[in-house]
């Protein structure tokens, strides 16, 4: 996980743990004790955070619930693409390297 996801993951917390989860329930960013910079930025962006009236901000829960879910489902899509690229990797080196069997003359050997 991405330092900047745990902070995003902090930042919610935060709002969470100041209740600031509804419009109504809005606080300022210094009841929050949260300086404005790249993390609030990239959650409002992302419409996780909203901002109302005056400086007072609350997590939108249901948007903060579907960005995991995405990045769950996104990280389980990579997770399932790189096991297949492995997998693939280990049969083409076992085939690539496996050795014929030596030719010896009036001896069959089956194919295959």
């Amino acid at each position: 996980m991405t330092t900047t996801i745990l902070k995003e993951r902090r930042m919610v917390r935060r709002f969470e743990e100041a209740g600031a989860l509804s419009p109504d329930s809005a606080r300022s960013l210094e009841q929050l004790g949260i300086s404005s910079g790249r993390i609030l930025r990239r959650l409002h962006d992302r419409l996780v955070v909203r901002h109302i009236d005056g400086d007072r901000f609350y997590v939108d829960e249901e948007v903060w619930a579907a960005l995991r879910k995405q990045r769950r489902r996104h990280a389980s899509v990579a997770a399932i693409a790189a096991a297949v690229l492995i997998l693939g990797l280990l049969l083409f080196t076992k085939t690539a390297h496996a050795m014929p069997l030596p030719f010896t003359p009036g001896v069959v050997r089956p194919v295959g």
